[in-house]
């Protein structure tokens, strides 16, 4: 090649052969399964969660359950496990090595359509197609906007429900009938509903799922007699780092990894990409400040799109696309005078803070605190730790990994670890900010306003378990215990 884009792309490598025929060890809802608990390892961050593929299948469950008892025997840590016959494999992401086109790439003129092509994402890729190829390119979203004219190329909108197969089929024939043909399918149709594992709802799940899961199979069902050059599958990083809150979406998009391998053995050419945070468009959009935090430029369009049309070409089933990684200076440039001198103080002001702040969480004096002794022997729980990144992101002014405590596990790693990471303003405000005071009894306001306060609060809570309890509110006791109301995590 004679010039690489700015945007880095991974290969998903499963150490694995490739078979010549039939699909892969794994089905793509089986897959999903490892999303979700790349999700909810997160939300639990002090408990072990791990996927473990029996890829041999449960034909000999003797056989089977040796492997399984084998495996979480050993003590091994890897969160992701195949067991195949002798083989144990895990998977790695790899740089994705350069080499010539091996695919179709994009036709000039050639008729493309873009599920979710009214969101930023879609309508990024579908003026990409037009302008760079004059192309013939259908926005297809839930709810129809006026894209305006693409320059380049031409456009037909139209409005689509892409979990529903009857609809997609009928878009597909109508396009073959307007245009003649069609070449490929984006599918970057999406979204998400953020809420802990505990607390989503199955309307929700079923929300995020559909797009993802069901407008997958709902296209290939529909394009099934067609000879299309590829089909692109819009997943996210999030498949494979999991996040907070995502679980739903983060299984969703593990589906679409395997459904793209599953796809392609059975002769059909597809490609799940698993995107990182854009800076311009798409829903990642809100995570940028986060990925800068943790030390990745989020993509820009020019250099998305870029990596986009390099994939294309190739022969791959899975890729990775990140921004390129921050650096503060130039690699060889020599340290500033002192740098490392106050790098140390930093680190040694922040050590010296958290070890305050953990002790007045644990109601210990500081010299109990050892900085080398890892967090959850000190009986740090979810819920401290919660609290806790949540008073460090308010002193930086930045978002913090979710996993911060998990990464780094006691005081000592995680002073080092945020004094060579945080950008200078940051670590500036987190080490200027001033430490919130102890935790103790709080000033009582005059007598008659805080039983006035907690009388109209008392009224308040009631009304509102009422509501979700769907009794009236004088058959709520305000003594009586909330279990007794029947009520469980969720309501909660």
């Amino acid at each position: 090649r004679s010039r690489r884009p700015p945007g880095r792309a991974r290969d998903r490598d499963n150490r694995q052969p490739r078979p010549r025929a039939g699909p892969p060890s794994r089905s793509p809802e089986a897959a999903a399964l490892w999303g979700l608990a790349k999700a909810a390892a997160l939300e639990v961050p002090f408990a072990r969660v791990r996927a473990i593929d029996l890829a041999g299948g449960l034909a000999d469950l003797d056989r089977a359950a040796a492997l399984l008892v084998e495996e979480l025997e050993s003590g091994a840590a890897d969160p992701e496990v195949a067991l195949l016959d002798a083989s144990r494999l895990v998977p790695r992401l790899r740089p994705l090595a350069g080499g010539a086109r091996s695919g179709p790439g994009i036709r000039r003129g050639g008729v493309y359509l873009v599920t979710g092509g009214m969101g930023g994402l879609g309508l990024a890729v579908g003026r990409w197609l037009a302008r760079g190829w004059g192309a013939k390119v259908v926005l297809a979203g839930r709810t129809l906007r006026d894209v305006g004219e693409l320059e380049g190329g031409e456009v037909l909108t139209a409005a689509l429900d892409v979990a529903d197969p009857e609809a997609v089929a009928e878009l597909v024939a109508r396009v073959q009938d307007r245009f003649g043909a069609l070449h490929g399918v984006f599918h970057a149709a999406g979204l998400t509903r953020d809420a802990l594992l505990a607390a989503k709802t199955l309307e929700d799940v079923r929300a995020v799922l559909a797009p993802k899961i069901e407008g997958a199979w709902a296209l290939d069902r529909a394009t099934a007699g067609l000879s299309l050059d590829f089909m692109a599958l819009f997943s996210s990083i999030v498949s494979l780092s999991g996040n907070v809150g995502q679980s739903d979406y983060a299984a969703a998009n593990r589906f679409l990894d395997a459904f793209a391998s599953w796809r392609s053995a059975r002769g059909r050419r597809t490609v799940s990409i698993d995107w990182g945070p854009w800076a311009e468009v798409g829903m990642a959009v809100r995570f940028a400040e986060a990925a800068r935090a943790r030390g990745i430029e989020p993509l820009t369009n020019e250099a998305g799109l870029a990596a986009l049309g390099e994939i294309l070409g190739l022969d791959r089933t899975q890729v990775a696309v990140l921004g390129s990684p921050r650096t503060r200076a130039k690699a060889a440039a020599a340290p500033a005078p002192g740098s490392r001198r106050l790098a140390r103080s930093a680190e040694e002001e922040l050590e010296k803070r958290l070890v305050g702040r953990l002790a007045t969480f644990l109601e210990v004096a500081p010299e109990h605190i050892d900085p080398d002794v890892g967090f959850l022997e000190f009986g740090m729980d979810s819920i401290l730790a919660s609290r806790l990144l949540r008073e460090l992101e308010d002193g930086a002014g930045v978002s913090l990994s979710p996993t911060l405590f998990f990464d780094h596990p006691n005081v000592a790693a995680l002073a080092r670890h945020l004094a060579g990471h945080l950008e200078p303003a940051a670590l500036d405000r987190m080490l200027g900010a001033t430490a919130p005071p102890a935790p103790g009894p709080a000033a009582a306001p005059s007598p008659p306003r805080a039983r006035a306060f907690e009388e109209a609060l008392e009224k308040r809570l009631v009304s509102r378990l009422a509501t979700f309890l769907e009794v009236a509110p004088d058959h709520i006791d305000p003594d009586a215990s909330f279990l007794e109301f029947g009520m469980d995590s969720i309501l909660a």
